[in-house]
């Protein structure tokens, strides 16, 4: 049975002196409590009031009764003198912040942590460990329909967290953080004392640039910042430009600002040194010569924390330097070790999302099972920040249920102490997020936790009568990637996760099954929710036809309402983002103008077929070599939702216009497209076949700068796959002229 509820209580709060126990033959239930009264000390936290008051709220729900405190019974809320002196009273000073401990016996109930939030985690624990009580969403919560007759142990029971540092990252969440605290996720921003605030421990992430500020710095000192490839980069990507990590002035200056800013939060445990996100690091000869000593980028840089570390602890000495091992910092040093009061936070983002980073089969996850075991012996504290979605597509279908468990009773084995698990925060009702959400969740705060036990709980409880074909859904969806052998990352086009037209349609078919079993209804509304990454897989995969000079969506393959229907439950359910970069509105209007049909330039000789978009940036969306018949964008129809163009984008330089077509001019061979920035720039793309008979395509891409003038650095960014998915890179070729040509994809990951 499923009980929602909006309550409106008071509480008596006293402390009683002494509780005399009755003797009772009668098993203990929640019925049985009816008469007993709470007792919660006048000193006691917000959050320890709030637990009160949750217990009352869900002891109402679960049994429609009102505690009446006429009886000798009593509930003890948190730690006071009445609590210590009853026979099952304890004292919570040696418990951690999070500790619990649930005693119970005929006539007498204690719940009490360390605070501030052990004792809000303990009612949540009572309720779900002993009634079955089931925090499904924020305004789902399951109750059994004999909640108040279920016989309650005479036991004492106490838990710790494996984990201290716990995020699951959905905007659920955040939006909700009354409901965070039910599934006890403590690492939510902005979390009132009442639901026992914020973690005190903060997230690791790109942190140097703000201390070392290049608007601060950058022109007195350009000695401060990287030196890459003889030039000191003060215009980056990804947040700014990375430091020179041997500069004893970028020391000192990153020293003083961490000072600064913990003297400034004394309640902080943790603060973050850390690079930028971008990997344009330092390669002055000291950098060099650390780096090669230690056979990483990552020595000058630990290098540097550890100093910081070592002049924090001096005034801070409870206070712990945290720095990602992240990208060009992933691989420990030889020889040097992080200061115990160094946090290593190690990030996945290279490995595959469907199967466990600890798979040995799984050749992507190697380098990190191995780069976990060796942090270990240089780091005594790690955390970990781990990749959940597909951060390309938000709302596709993303088969990843058989890792989260694995992955983090991995982490738990090697004594991890915190977990972010990047998921899709910025988004709100992303794919199965609920049920994500639940699970990534649950294990965080219990590793030994099943996926799978979980996700069938869940759908049993909150779909109702589809919850079954909602199960073989995502059973089906798991065994497609099995057997399609797929190893995609954290930005999966379709078919790196399995996905191609016709398991979209299978996967339709389970939702639209779905839908025929449910009346309408709550059940309804959360199937129609779960049906937005089935409508939204069917419209990525959908065949896109060209005709008469424009190119749009195969309306028969597609179905008459799928775009319609998709755009209305998007919006129904408040999906604001289909990717991390991207608005669900702007999606929209892009799908639309693809049913509609977009302006399309033919290219062609003898050897190739080339299909450009203009308007879409100079998107290619066919490449087919027609010696083989195979074109090379063929599973790559999505990412009409990314701005830069198929082939290259900026990596420094000025805004780039993303809001101005393109104009061009076009024949059979070659297409010359041309746009103008705000600032009087202009970019120039041609794509040409040189002749009837050429076996190249040419892309040439020329920008001149407006005013004032700044450094640009273009990359190119190639996303062609062969049908074989072959690892041969001469297979598919990308030569650069830079300043000779060069093969640039000779060396490049398979993948």
């Amino acid at each position: 049975m499923m009980r929602g509820f909006v309550l409106s209580l008071g509480l008596v709060w006293v402390v009683c002196c002494g509780i005399a126990q009755a003797e009772s033959n009668q098993p203990l239930t929640l019925q049985a409590m009816q008469s007993w009264k709470i007792l919660v000390s006048e000193d006691a936290l917000p959050s320890e009031r709030y637990a009160a008051e949750e217990f009352v709220r869900l002891y109402k729900t679960a049994t429609g009764l009102v505690l009446s405190g006429s009886g000798n019974g009593t509930i003890f809320i948190g730690e006071g003198s009445a609590m210590r002196a009853h026979p099952l009273g304890f004292s919570v000073e040696s418990l951690g912040e999070e500790e619990l401990r649930i005693r119970t016996a005929s006539d007498a109930l204690v719940i009490a942590g360390g605070p501030p939030r052990g004792t809000l985690y303990g009612v949540y624990e009572f309720f779900e460990r002993y009634i079955g009580v089931r925090f499904l969403t924020q305004d789902d919560t399951y109750v059994p329909l004999n909640a108040g007759d279920i016989e309650i142990p005479l036991a004492n029971y106490e838990y710790r967290p494996a984990f201290s540092f716990r995020w699951s990252y959905y905007q659920e969440n955040s939006r909700f953080p009354e409901f965070a605290a039910r599934l006890r996720v403590n690492a939510v921003p902005g979390m009132s004392e009442s639901v026992g605030g914020t973690t005190r421990q903060t997230l690791i992430s790109h942190s140097i640039a703000n201390y070392v500020n290049p608007a601060v710095y950058g022109k007195d000192h350009p000695e401060y910042f990287a030196l890459v490839n003889g030039v000191r980069k003060l215009d980056v990507k990804g947040g700014g430009p990375q430091v020179c990590s041997t500069n004893p002035e970028v020391v000192k200056i990153v020293t003083e600002a961490v000072l600064k800013e913990l003297d400034a939060n004394p309640s902080m445990q943790n603060i973050s040194v850390s690079q930028m996100d971008n990997d344009e690091y330092c390669t002055c000869p000291a950098c060099t010569a650390l780096m090669n000593e230690e056979g990483t980028p990552m020595a000058p840089h630990l290098a540097m924390v550890n100093a910081v570390a070592e002049q924090t602890e001096k005034s801070h000495p409870n206070v712990r330097i945290g720095t990602l091992a992240y990208a060009y910092t992933r691989k420990p040093p030889k020889s040097m070790v992080a200061r115990p009061n160094v946090e290593i936070m190690l990030c996945s983002i290279e490995c595959c999302t469907v199967h466990a980073l600890d798979d040995a089969t799984c050749r992507q996850n190697r380098a990190f099972a191995k780069g976990l075991a060796l942090w270990k012996e240089h780091c005594q504290n790690i955390w970990i920040w781990n990749y959940n979605t597909n951060f390309r597509g938000y709302d596709l279908p993303f088969p990843n249920f058989n890792t989260i468990a694995k992955n983090i009773q991995y982490f738990a084995d090697n004594n991890v102490r915190g977990v972010f698990m990047q998921a899709a925060g910025n988004g709100l009702s992303t794919e199965m997020s609920d049920l994500r959400n639940y699970v990534m969740a649950h294990c965080l705060w219990r590793p030994s936790e099943e996926s799978w036990a979980l996700v069938e709980e869940f759908c049993r409880l909150h779909y109702g009568p589809a919850a079954q074909t909602i199960l073989e859904y995502e059973r089906f969806l798991h065994h497609n990637a099995e057997i399609r052998n797929v190893h995609p990352a954290c930005f999966p086009v379709e078919g790196e996760v399995g996905l191609n037209a016709a398991v979209a349609k299978r996967i339709r078919a389970y939702f639209d099954q779905a839908l025929a079993q449910t009346p309408e209804g709550p059940f309804r509304d959360r199937v129609e929710k779960a049906l937005i990454p089935a409508l939204r897989a069917q419209l990525a995969l959908t065949p896109l036809r060209y005709e008469n000079n424009s190119y749009r969506l195969d309306a028969s393959a597609l179905g008459a309402d799928t775009l319609d229907r998709y755009i209305a439950l998007s919006q129904k359910f408040g999906l604001d983002r289909v990717g991390e970069e991207q608005t669900s509105d702007l999606y929209f209007k892009e799908l639309q103008a693809l049913r509609d049909g977009v302006p399309a330039v033919l290219l062609e000789n003898n050897v190739w077929r080339v299909l450009v978009l203009p308007k879409q940036n100079g998107r290619i969306v066919e490449m087919t070599y027609k010696k083989t018949g195979i074109n090379l964008v063929e599973a790559q129809t999505r990412g009409f939702n990314r701005w830069h163009s198929h082939e290259e984008w900026l990596q420094s330089g000025p805004p780039t216009g993303a809001d101005t077509e393109f104009t061009w001019s076009a024949d059979a061979h070659a297409i010359t497209m041309s746009k103008t920035q705000a600032d009087g720039g202009v970019w120039r793309r041609t794509i040409a076949l040189a002749s009837d008979t050429a076996e190249t395509i040419d892309f040439k891409s020329d920008f001149t700068a407006g005013a004032p003038q700044v450094g640009t650095e273009l990359h190119v960014h190639p996303e062609y796959s062969t049908v074989s998915n072959s690892e041969d890179p001469s297979d598919i070729a990308f030569y650069v002229k830079s300043p000779d040509w060069v093969h640039a994809n000779k060396d490049w990951q398979w993948n």
